[in-house]
C-alpha cells in the first residue's frame, strides 16, 4: 500500500529509502521537539531483521533509530499490526516513554553528535592556524585571514584554545 512517513504505525513493515523496516512506535511530528517544523516526523523504526517468532510475536533485536523525514515522504507499507515486543515495552508497563520522552533522547544524541562536530572542526580550524603560524606566517596575517583577534591567534597558537 502507498502511503507517506506520517501514515506508519507501530507494527508496520514498509520500505523506505530503498530499505524495509518496522515501526516500533507511531511515527509522529517534531514539532516543538527538534527544528520545530511540524512537515518533519520523527520516524522510530528498526531495520527489519527478525530475529525469532516467540508466540505468534516477532522479537527484534537489532538497534531502533530514529530519523527525521518529510511528512510527505513516500512509504510502501507491506504488512500492518504486526505484534512488535521490545525492551522499552518492560520498562513501559511501569513509566511509559512517551513520545516527548522519545523525541527528547533523540535530540541529545543529536546534540552531541553536532558538539563533536564542532569540536573536531576547531581542533582542525586551530591546527591549520597553528601550521600557516610555524611556516612563517604572521599573527597579523592570521587575524586579517581568519577575522580573530590577535589574542585569539596567540592563544591557538600558544595551545591555550
Amino acid at each position: 500500500m502507498q502511503a507517506t512517513i506520517a501514515d506508519i504505525r507501530r507494527g508496520d513493515r514498509f520500505t523506505w529509502n530503498n530499505r524495509e523496516w518496522i515501526a516500533v512506535y507511531d511515527a509522529y511530528p517534531a514539532t516543538a521537539a527538534y527544528i520545530n517544523d511540524d512537515r518533519f516526523y520523527v520516524l522510530p523504526a528498526v531495520a527489519a531483521r527478525l530475529a525469532k517468532e516467540v508466540d505468534g510475536v516477532r522479537e527484534i533485536t537489532t538497534y531502533i533509530g530514529a530519523d527525521l523525514v518529510l511528512h510527505t515522504a513516500p512509504v510502501t507499507i507491506h504488512e500492518r499490526d504486526l505484534p512488535i515486543h521490545n525492551s522499552q515495552d518492560d520498562i513501559r508497563d511501569d513509566s511509559p516513554l512517551t513520545h516527548a520522552e522519545a523525541a527528547l533522547k533523540f535530540i541529545v544524541g543529536a546534540r552531541t553528535a553536532a558538539h563533536r562536530a564542532v569540536e573536531q572542526r576547531d581542533e582542525e580550524f586551530n591546527a591549520r592556524v597553528r601550521q600557516f603560524l610555524a611556516s612563517g606566517g604572521t599573527v597579523a596575517d592570521a587575524v586579517e585571514k581568519t577575522g580573530l583577534s590577535r589574542a585569539r591567534i596567540y592563544q591557538i597558537r600558544d595551545g591555550r584554545r
